[in-house]
Order: structure tokens, then sequence, then C-alpha cells
């Protein structure tokens, strides 16, 4: 419910922002580019911005990142490899409080939300000499078989993050700019789901491997800091 109030405060706000224009140039006002991110410890997501000036310090963005890893997940005792393919959407609002010669640049703050692609999938299977206690009972690792799994989180957050923006164009705004930023992205409540193929057929088993996954929601972050660099170019 509170990114949905988000969201719509951010669309309004848009919609009433005034569109005066910057030094009376109109075809200054909007901006395209490249962007890269290291998303915390999980790796790098790459895509496109675009953004429109609606007056000197406020700008509008929309922005398109393609974020792809694999690595090895630890849950409890049991060892996943987790991999993730999302494509995710981020659209900002970006005020720079000092007004200077356009084109616009220096220090920015920027507040939006953040709609993520598909969770995050898990595959393990249990090693075969160990065994595993999952709801209190104990399990041989050929009895837990294949365990496959998602990691999901809310889909739309809000992000807020701080910026610095230097533009080598024109005095009319026209030109290249680079562009860097960190910001975080928040209120993720992770919830992780897991099944197992179960190949002996025994009772229970799945419901105790869910209620073991629900003791290790809290083990996952509920936020992640991004690292971005930007490159692009003002009409």
């Amino acid at each position: 419910m509170i990114n949905t109030k988000i969201l719509t405060c951010l669309m309004t706000a848009c919609a009433l922002l005034p569109t005066q224009s910057l030094a009376n140039d109109s075809s200054s006002r909007m901006e395209v580019g490249l962007n890269g991110s290291e998303i915390g410890d999980l790796g790098d997501s790459f895509g496109l911005e675009a953004s429109y000036f609606f007056t000197s310090n406020l700008r509008g963005r929309l922005s398109y990142s393609k974020f792809s890893y694999e690595n090895n997940r630890n849950v409890g005792s049991i060892s996943f490899v987790e991999t993730v393919d999302q494509d995710n959407a981020k659209l900002s609002i970006d005020w720079f409080p000092a007004i200077s010669w356009i084109p616009q640049q220096g220090f920015f703050t920027s507040l939006g939300v953040t709609n993520l692609g598909d969770p995050a999938s898990l595959a393990a299977t249990a090693n075969a000499s160990l065994n595993y206690t999952i709801g209190g009972v104990a399990y041989s690792g050929a009895q837990l078989g294949n365990i496959t799994g998602t990691v999901e989180t809310e889909t739309t957050l809000p992000y807020v993050g701080i910026g610095y923006k230097y533009d080598f164009g024109n005095r009319k705004g026209k030109g290249a700019y680079v562009q860097a930023e960190v910001g975080t992205i928040f209120g993720l409540k992770t919830q992780l789901k897991l099944s197992s193929d179960n190949p002996n057929n025994l009772a229970n088993l799945n419901t105790y491997l869910q209620a073991y996954a629900d003791t290790q929601n809290d083990k996952f972050e509920d936020s992640y800091t991004l690292y971005g660099l930007s490159v692009g170019y003002r009409f």
C-alpha cells in the first residue's frame, strides 16, 4: 500500500510541475543516456535512461536496466546456486538545489520508485551423504532430492539517492554530460519459497521445507545500495 501511495504522489508531482522554459530554449530539456550500476555485493546492471527538465532545477527521469548474476548462497545448511535475470525500471524526480548557468549541473537529490522484474531462482541437490534437519525431522540428502525455490520481494520499491552531474554542453544546454549517483532501494520484505521434487514421496516434506524457509527470511537484506554512472546527451 505505501509503495502505491509513493508512486501516485510522484506521478501527481510530475503533472503539477510548472513547465517554464529553460532560458527560453525548449529544445534543451530532454536527455538520453546509458547507465551502469553496481548493486551491493551482487553484481552489475546496465541500461538506458531518458530524462526531462520541467524547470531549471527539477528533472523527471525514467531508467531501464538489465541485471543478471549467478552465485552460491547458503540457506541454513543447504547450499544453493542463485540465479537472477531481471528487467528493472525506475521513475524518479531529481532536484538540483543550486541555480547555475544552463546546462544545469551540480549536486542533486533523487526520490522515486523502482519496479523489479522476476525474482531470483534457487536450485540445489542435497548431498546424499549428509543428513538435514527440516521441521524437526532428520532427512538424508537422498530423501530431500532436488530442491528449487525463489527469493521473492516486493516488486515496487521506494528509492532515494544523491548524485552529481557535469554537463559539457553549451550555454543553451545542448551537449554531452556525465553523472554519478549513489542511492538505496529499500523495503524488499524478502520471502523465501522452497520445495523438493520429493523422490520418495515423503508425507509433509514440502510443508516442512517451506516452514524451514520461513525461518530464513530475516537472513536476507532488506535494502540494497546502488553506485551508478551515466553518460548521455542533452538535446
